[in-house]
């Protein structure tokens, strides 16, 4: 069974992908309208509003490290395939995040192919977030996945979808 973790772990974890956030937020404020964003500046919390939050609630320490861990892996996976077909946006996100911060967004966020790897070792999906990612993997602009995970990765997916269902 897994040690509990305290909730100054949490925050403490929260705190360091909360560096990460204001770069990221940086560049949505800068795109404007993007991607179902009509207004990022004010769609998208800031950082001191996300450790309030964290800080007061409402939901718990768990939830909002869990949300924000999951929203910049997420970004992660869908900024990695980008680069892999060639999208400026992915490209510029990249550049301007490296420029704000001084080290690259994967550095700091790990290569989403090794969460993937993670997740397939294992065998089976710890919750929603994992099952998110391998989603968002398996979609047919995404090409994270060497075409003999993909039965696996179904497999894996279906039996999520069904204990869900219970």
């Amino acid at each position: 069974m897994a040690k509990r973790r305290t909730r100054e772990d949490l925050r403490n974890e929260f705190l360091g992908l909360l560096k990460i956030w204001p770069n990221v937020r940086s560049f949505y404020v800068q795109q404007g309208p993007y991607a179902g964003l009509s207004r990022p500046e004010d769609d998208l919390p800031s950082a001191e509003d996300l450790l309030n939050a964290f800080d007061n609630g409402p939901g718990t320490a768990s939830e909002h490290l869990s949300g924000l861990k999951g929203s910049l892996q997420q970004m992660a996976l869908g900024f990695s395939n980008g680069l892999k077909n060639g999208e400026q946006t992915a490209q510029d996100f990249l550049a301007h995040y490296e420029t704000a911060s001084g080290q690259s967004f994967f550095a700091d966020m790990g290569a989403p192919s090794l969460l993937i790897d993670a997740i397939l070792a294992k065998g089976s999906l710890a919750g929603e977030r994992e099952y998110r990612l391998l989603k968002m993997s398996m979609e047919d602009d995404l090409l994270l996945l060497d075409p003999e995970l993909i039965d696996q990765v179904n497999t894996m997916l279906s039996e999520f979808e069904c204990n869900a269902a219970k």
